[in-house]
């Protein structure tokens, strides 16, 4: 005679079913991890979302992982949206400080010249420093407040990162910003070292007191290679001021940059990113060609991207506004 199983039949097939579900949305939610953590964003997110729908209950963590892909993309409005209603769902978790970090990362990053904008992200990082005593959501609330001119409360924010971590991944900005607050309020040239192929060592201190044009290009871009000329005539018209003109190749071999560089006459210092380290890693471009034009403080002034006549002239009359203020600084 078969015995009646304590469980229903139907309520174990529910607990299987829903066992399968969660395994689903923690394989998934590792994968869009992982994903992220390969600068891959846009497959981050597919996961995230699969995860979301792998299971009929809510997923705070799910919309927090979405949350993250959109802010690695610049899609901030979406990450806002996502940390906004993940956080509803984490109140009360450890995942609920993660969410409000997010969300104020989404606030500052579409905040930069906004005032409401950097007010929301003090906020936000503020509600995380409440819930978790992670070193990186003082330097968070610091970084904001200093850009907002609140520099007492900015830098004591930025002395309890250091004393927690200083060691930390901002632990030399956050010493710069202590030594001088206003360096927060513009986009700086980030520290590097770069070997020419003439054998010319340069550092961003060699750059001080000079403005400078980096050019990130490749000599398989055509519109890299249109502008050449005007780079050549905007080397030649300040040749002997207080300039640097510097490209930046990310081709993949070496000899095909010095063969181009001969052929073209490009006599300026010309560095081969063998690794992209500098160009993906360090400056995030991932449009050729790209300009940045720094001033003789270090501060980036101008970026563009994209060829054509007006860029070039765009490019021609910054160099020559900053180098004009730039001789009458040394002047004074």
């Amino acid at each position: 005679m078969l015995r009646q199983p304590l469980i229903p039949v139907a309520v174990l097939l529910a607990l299987c079913a829903s066992f399968v579900a969660a395994s689903d949305r923690s394989l998934l939610m590792l994968e869009g991890e992982n994903h992220l953590l390969q600068n891959d964003p846009r497959e981050a997110l597919r996961k995230y979302r699969a995860a979301d729908e792998a299971e009929e209950s809510p997923c705070g963590e799910c919309l927090l992982g979405q949350a993250r892909a959109f802010n690695a993309m610049g899609a901030f409005k979406n990450a806002r949206e996502r940390a906004s209603e993940a956080i509803e769902l984490l109140r009360g978790t450890v995942d609920e400080a993660s969410a409000q970090n997010v969300l104020g990362l989404a606030h500052y990053a579409n905040g930069n010249a906004k005032e409401d904008g950097l007010r929301a992200a003090a906020a936000a990082f503020e509600h995380a420093r409440e819930l978790s005593d992670a070193p990186n959501t003082y330097y968070n609330l610091g970084m904001v407040l200093l850009r907002l001119e609140k520099d007492a409360e900015g830098l004591e924010q930025m002395r309890i990162y250091l004393e927690l971590d200083p060691e930390g991944q901002f632990a030399a900005k956050a010493k710069e910003y202590l030594e001088s607050p206003e360096r927060s309020r513009g986009t700086f040239l980030p520290a590097f070292e770069v070997v020419t192929l003439d054998g010319e060592f340069i550092t961003t201190e060699d750059l001080e007191g000079k403005v400078v044009l980096i050019d990130f290009w490749g000599t398989w871009c055509a519109p890299c290679v249109a502008a050449i000329p005007s780079l050549r005539r905007i080397a030649k018209r300040h040749e002997d001021d207080p300039f640097v003109l510097l490209s930046i190749s990310n081709d993949a071999a070496e000899q095909t940059v010095r063969s181009f560089v001969a052929e073209h006459q490009m006599t300026w210092p010309q560095v081969w990113d063998e690794r992209s380290n500098l160009t993906r890693n360090l400056f995030a471009v991932r449009t050729f060609p790209t300009y940045l034009v720094v001033a003789p403080n270090g501060e980036i002034t101008h970026l563009a991207s994209g060829g054509g006549r007006s860029i070039e002239q765009q490019l021609s009359s910054r160099v020559g506004r900053a180098v004009r203020s730039a001789k009458k600084a040394q002047r004074r």
